[in-house]
């Protein structure tokens, strides 16, 4: 079933498995989402080598991905900040980690008929308060 109002588009969607999108955005608060992204972003689940690749510039220079934006294995790199940006039909959540400051940041947004379907309301509230807590390097939309 598709229903579109005012420019968002809704589906039925009680039979996907959220398996394909940030499943801990579906079933997580933003406190252990904020967990999650201090550990990711230190590295502390992770080898040092490991860690190393989930952040490598090893796409820079293909398609648009650039020193100043890119992605790396499993997450954007918008040095020095690591982010995860998820969506699913509706509810959109991103996380941003600057390992500089070992501040992490998380927005979760659920969004109701009618939103404008152009907008990324979580990328642009972690931009804004990234502007705010370390003015000098804020995080990217």
């Amino acid at each position: 079933m598709r229903k579109s109002t005012k420019g968002c588009d809704f589906r039925d969607s009680k039979n996907w498995s959220p398996s394909f999108v940030s499943w801990a955005a579906v079933t997580s608060n933003v406190c252990d989402l904020g967990k999650w992204n201090r550990a990711f972003g230190t590295g502390s689940l992770l080898s040092p080598q490991m860690r190393g690749e989930t952040t490598a510039p090893v796409n820079v220079g293909l398609g648009a991905n650039t020193a100043d934006g890119y992605f790396g294995l499993g997450t954007l790199v918008y040095p020095p900040w690591i982010v995860q940006r998820a969506s699913y039909w509706g509810v959109y959540t991103t996380t941003a980690y600057d390992p500089t400051t070992g501040m992490s940041l998380v927005a979760t947004i659920s969004l109701s008929p009618g939103t404008p379907p152009d907008i990324q309301p979580a990328n642009e509230i972690i931009t804004e308060i990234s502007k705010l807590l370390p003015p000098d390097h804020p995080v990217p939309r």
